[in-house]
């Protein structure tokens, strides 16, 4: 795969972090030889704590929205500054969750 990088073209890693250490030994019959890889309940508890930094992430720009909109002088926009507010509080106790 390619570095170019684009809106159409994302690389495979992009936004993720490193992958964890192989924990599984195992013969690969392909390559007719012993390989190090990854257990499936390594490879969740990679997926889940992605899946909760990105929960984090996306409340964080929420709150930047709620902060924007709560600092205008319209009563809508300050209604919806509480709504994104708690969209972020949700997020992160979900992610929190899926830490445990």
């Amino acid at each position: 795969m390619s570095d170019d990088a684009t809106p159409a073209k994302v690389r495979l890693t992009d936004g993720l972090g490193p992958l964890p250490e192989p924990d599984t030994h195992c013969f690969d019959d392909d390559v007719g030889r012993d390989v190090w890889s990854y257990s499936a309940e390594k490879m969740r508890e990679y997926a889940m704590r992605e899946i909760s930094n990105e929960l984090h992430r996306v409340a964080d720009r929420l709150d930047e929205i709620a902060r924007h909109r709560h600092s205008a002088a319209r009563t809508c926009e300050a209604s919806q500054a509480l709504q994104y507010k708690t969209s972020a509080d949700t997020l992160r106790i979900v992610a929190d969750e899926l830490r445990a």
